[in-house]
């Protein structure tokens, strides 16, 4: 009876003590509503419609020169396994292509873009009107079509211990056959494929264990007939 007396004592003492710190909680509660200072009230819709406001200090750039015409195209924005072939394609019905260079990294990674040259300016002319009046569409890309700025005299490529070759529709296995006098020196051969149909495009790299064995592979190889295919490498 007595230790039932003393856990009555302790819950009513317990259940006191929580009244006590409920009511000192709703008391601060409401002094700090009394003291906030009053939100206005709103008269117009929060969300503007009016103009944004730019600022364009922080991009102000002197605008790019315009490129003077010429026999020489830029083509920018080119998918990574573009082929001369498709370019030539492309651009062929504007006039007749002296040359088609796209451009490469030193591991023989394409780098996107490409200089079209045409026999006639006029021809040039006619290509870089046509895109601005509708974009050139080639795979999956819109290009960017321009005079270019300057021809450039061609750099000479590094050496690298990866070779690219393109226009090679053989296969893995003809580029294995063609390429067994290296075999003990190759790490691996890599096709790159088309992104919509998994097939693969006939282009891709060759990884070697070593520069020097690289080279030789490109001086021996290049040019070199397998079936009915030729090996281009660079």
């Amino acid at each position: 009876m007595f230790s039932n007396a003393l856990r009555t004592q302790a819950r009513l003492a317990l259940t006191s003590c929580r009244a006590r710190v409920s009511a000192l909680s709703a008391a601060h509660l409401v002094a700090r509503v009394a003291a906030a200072p009053a939100l206005p009230t709103p008269t117009a819709r929060l969300l503007s419609i009016s103009s944004p406001v730019w600022n364009f200090d922080s991009v102000d750039r002197p605008p790019r020169p315009a490129s003077q015409p010429s026999k020489n195209l830029f083509v920018g924005n080119l998918p990574f396994s573009v082929q001369d072939s498709e370019l030539r394609e492309a651009f062929e019905p504007f006039g007749q292509i002296a040359s088609i260079r796209v451009a490469y990294r030193p591991d023989g990674t394409a780098r996107g873009f490409a200089h079209v040259e045409f026999v006639n300016e006029a021809d040039a002319v006619a290509a870089v009107q046509s895109a601005k009046d509708e974009p050139l569409y080639l795979l999956d890309r819109d290009l960017r079509v321009d005079f270019a700025q300057g021809k450039r005299a061609p750099q000479a490529r590094e050496p690298t211990h990866s070779l690219y070759f393109h226009g090679f529709r053989a296969g893995e296995e003809a580029l294995r056959q063609a390429t067994r006098s290296f075999e003990s020196s190759i790490i691996n051969v890599y096709f790159i494929k088309d992104r919509e149909s998994g097939l693969e495009t006939g282009s891709g790299f060759i990884h070697f264990m070593s520069v020097e064995r690289a080279t030789e592979a490109l001086n021996e190889l290049h040019g070199a007939s397998v079936g009915d295919e030729v090996l281009f490498l660079r």
